[in-house]
């Protein structure tokens, strides 16, 4: 009925990972390039040539996979997230198994020129400022954590997040001093919480519900918060005035959703 749906295989794929890929993460300078994050310890660059569907669906026509421009051996375990820098060209930050987070320069990513600790459990989410200056973390100890990604190390601010371990998710609520969380309470009430990123004090919690899918947000530069729920049809949008979020709406669907991301206001 003309609703986006997954393609056949029959088109040219990126599957070079050994392991199943966790994370995706489009460049913000380069439309056609695209960085994999997977359970094979390695993150991988590609580039999707538009001239590789050429002649898709004549007969005859066979498609050919799309080989990875660069390959990084991130680590031994587990790469969770793979995340451009919004205003630095290839720069790629990931996140991995042994909890800690690496800054790499594509041009030469034989070692990370940055590496992110301090964690004591896994990496949940990851997500920069606007302009690249800081990056902030949720872990699986609970922990709310902002780093200096230009001088590396430990993070220069630590704060108590949501008190359930279950799936903490972040976003930076644009230009503003704030960023926001969803997660659990102990008592497993799925939440949202804003945050001042100053101090990481919390300035609002809001109790969604008692579902047990993790709560994905995501922030639009005209003041709303989505969040959509994994493993269930429905997206709230919020939004924000004064450090409160005023709900707007609600998306229902008896479909249940895995991942969602934003497309450009130019597609």
């Amino acid at each position: 009925a003309g609703f986006p749906s997954k393609l056949p295989d029959l088109i040219p794929l990126a599957r070079s990972h050994s392991g199943p890929v966790l994370d995706t993460d489009w460049s913000p300078f380069n439309d056609s390039v695209v960085a994999s994050a997977g359970e094979d310890g390695k993150a991988m660059i590609w580039k999707v040539d538009s001239g590789a569907f050429d002649g898709w669906g004549q007969d005859g026509w066979e498609p050919q996979d799309f080989d990875p421009v660069a390959r990084i051996d991130v680590s031994p375990r587990r790469v969770g997230h793979v995340l451009f820098h919004p205003t630095a060209n290839n720069v790629l930050a990931t996140s991995t198994g042994d909890h800690v987070v690496k800054l790499w320069d594509l041009a030469s990513p034989e070692s990370p020129k940055s590496v992110l600790g301090g964690h004591a459990d896994a990496i949940q989410s990851l997500t920069f400022n606007p302009w690249g200056t800081l990056l902030v973390t949720t872990c699986r100890d609970r922990k709310i954590r902002i780093f200096d990604p230009r001088t590396g190390g430990d993070p220069v601010r630590v704060g108590e997040g949501h008190s359930g371990i279950k799936g903490a998710r972040v976003v930076w609520m644009g230009d503003k001093d704030r960023i926001a969380t969803t997660g659990f309470s102990k008592m497993s009430d799925r939440q949202v919480a804003l945050w001042e990123t100053g101090s990481l004090a919390n300035v609002k919690t809001i109790t969604i519900d008692q579902t047990s899918g993790v709560l994905m947000p995501f922030w639009t530069d005209n003041n709303i918060l989505f969040l959509a729920g994994k493993g269930d049809g429905n997206i709230r949008y919020y939004e924000y005035e004064n450090d409160n979020l005023f709900p707007l709406a609600e998306h229902k669907s008896s479909d249940p959703q895995r991942g969602m991301c934003f497309l450009p206001r130019r597609g």
